[in-house]
């Protein structure tokens, strides 16, 4: 368990060393839960970061090795597969709600002044 004051980006650089290192989604997949839980905030690096992992697990189910691809359709895989492209649809949904909150706080003091 990470502590309560580490930050996004440090959450970010630990899930993108992770995925680069190892192609686990399941450490990724924890440490997404973890930030929740904490309430660190996901910001549009932790959402690229999130895609990019999809895509990169995307290109894995594909690979032309026979090996490879018969890992990636795993359980295992498939289902941290799933739970990726949750995480990433729910801090697509967070990120443009907060810049529609933002937008419209901007429209109110608009308005008021």
């Amino acid at each position: 368990v990470l502590f309560r004051s580490a930050s996004t980006e440090l959450f970010n650089e630990i899930m993108r060393a992770s995925w680069e290192y190892h192609k686990d989604l399941h450490p990724v997949t924890v440490l997404l839960e973890e930030m929740e839980k904490v309430g660190i905030t996901f910001n549009w690096i932790t959402l690229e970061i999130v895609r990019k992992i999809r895509w990169d697990s995307a290109t894995i189910r594909g690979s032309h090795t026979d090996l490879v691809r018969e890992v990636a359709h795993m359980d295992f895989f498939t289902d941290g597969l799933k739970k990726i492209m949750m995480w990433r649809d729910f801090i697509k949904d967070q990120l443009e709600a907060e810049e529609l909150r933002q937008a419209n706080n901007k429209i109110s003091i608009l308005q008021s002044s």
